[in-house]
């Protein structure tokens, strides 16, 4: 069986001090994660992640101190609206609101 190359990639960007987005698209088949993660004691924890395939699965994922909470399946287009959203305009309360229960 031939293996087929991948186009992997990753980027980060830093939103604050201590709080970063990091982009994951992964493939063949692609697949698109978007992560919102906050720095505490030396390591990086997940607040929020979309992810998105090419098989039509599409969900969010919320954290909080005790783990993850349900997952949110939903639509490929209602993903794109959440990520830009919430990691672009609401994630410094997304931050606040983890950092808090961590104490």
């Amino acid at each position: 069986m031939k293996s087929r190359p991948t186009n992997d990639t990753e980027y980060t960007a830093v939103l604050g001090a201590g709080v970063r987005v990091r982009h994951v698209h992964r493939g063949p088949p692609a697949s698109v994660s978007i992560l919102l993660e906050t720095r505490i004691n030396g390591r990086w924890l997940p607040v929020t992640c979309y992810h998105s395939s090419a098989l039509g699965l599409s969900y969010l994922d919320r954290y909080s101190a005790r783990g993850r909470a349900p997952r949110l399946k939903c639509s490929y287009e209602a993903s794109l609206v959440l990520s830009k959203y919430e990691l672009w305009v609401g994630w410094a309360d997304l931050v606040r609101r983890f950092r808090r229960e961590c104490r």
